[in-house]
């Protein structure tokens, strides 16, 4: 009799374990929150409640929610430009180059693009400046970098090759162009030009 009465608190003990600890095993559907009952509500906390300790959440309101909503990015469109510039051969070829729609096409303009262009190809170009002078642009180079100088004569012809196309090619008012150094003549080294001398005309 007392084996019987150890068994059935051995048993009484496991069935608690089994209730206390919610075992898997057993479903009793005491509570299911995951059911939609009829007659329950949810309600949503709304923008800048106050907590119980009377702290205002700060929650976006719905106006400013629906400004950053409205919110589209403005993209400005680019346009294609033909230019000149180097292949990894050292010889000249046409390329693309990207600038905005609103960009006015002016000779500082193109010898920037050509520049890059020519970084691209591990080609450092020294622009001293760039003017104009009625149907006249006058690039001037840096003497102690590309192309007047660490240049052999085909690289360089290229170089202003590219710079002089691009320049007529793009601007219909360029008729001539002119290369200096540090604003004197481009002479020295491969090319002898007097401070005036065209280096192309269209």
């Amino acid at each position: 009799m007392e084996r019987s009465n150890k068994r059935l608190i051995l048993i009484l003990l496991l069935v608690s374990i089994f209730l206390l600890t919610g075992c898997d095993k057993f479903n009793f559907n005491i509570f299911n929150a995951s059911k939609d009952e009829p007659g329950v509500t949810v309600t949503i906390e709304p923008d800048n409640a106050v907590s119980k300790d009377g702290v205002t959440k700060d929650h976006p309101t719905d106006s400013a929610k629906s400004v950053q909503g409205d919110l589209t990015p403005t993209t400005i469109a680019d346009i294609e430009l033909t230019i000149y510039s180097i292949s990894e051969q050292g010889e000249l070829e046409p390329v693309t180059a990207l600038v905005t729609e609103d960009s006015t096409i002016v000779p500082e303009l193109i010898v920037e693009k050509v520049v890059e262009s020519l970084a691209d190809q591990s080609i450092t170009i020294g622009i001293d400046s760039v003017t104009s002078e009625d149907d006249k642009v006058i690039v001037s180079f840096k003497k102690d970098q590309a192309p007047y100088t660490n240049m052999g004569s085909e690289y360089e012809a290229n170089i202003l090759n590219a710079f002089a196309q691009s320049l007529i090619d793009n601007i219909t008012s360029v008729k001539q162009v002119i290369f200096r150094v540090e604003g004197k003549a481009y002479s020295g080294g491969s090319f002898e030009y007097k401070l005036n001398q065209s280096y192309m005309s269209e």
